[in-house]
């Protein structure tokens, strides 16, 4: 009798289990140019399910609302401008392709100083 309790309840929490999980294979590098006072940051994006949303987080913006965001609709492993006229801040970018989400800049941020 208690196998058979065992066994159903096992049946019960295998049927009722919530699956989760989040198959987040988007991967994206990102770097800063400077040319005088136009920095602008330039990212690669790979293995996205389009459209990928970016959003551009200033840090030392006391608001913590994201600057600038925009819709990427194509462009897998081609480096393109995400975001350029920036002033000098320190940055984040986040990444959102279905249900992943990833950030860019760890906890440092993405450092912008046009004077370089």
């Amino acid at each position: 009798m208690s196998t058979f309790f065992v066994s159903i309840c096992l049946l019960i929490v295998g049927f009722n289990k919530n699956e989760s999980k989040i198959d987040c294979s988007l991967e994206a590098t990102y770097r800063v140019e400077y040319s005088g006072k136009n920095s602008k940051v330039l990212l690669t994006i790979d293995k996205a399910n389009y459209p990928v949303e970016i959003k551009l987080f200033n840090l030392e913006d006391a608001s913590y609302d994201f600057e600038k965001t925009r819709i990427i609709r194509k462009n897998d492993g081609d480096e393109f401008v995400a975001f350029d006229k920036l002033s000098d801040s320190t940055y984040l970018i986040q990444l959102i392709s279905g249900d992943c989400k990833i950030t860019l800049g760890g906890i440092e941020g993405i450092e912008v100083e046009n004077s370089l």
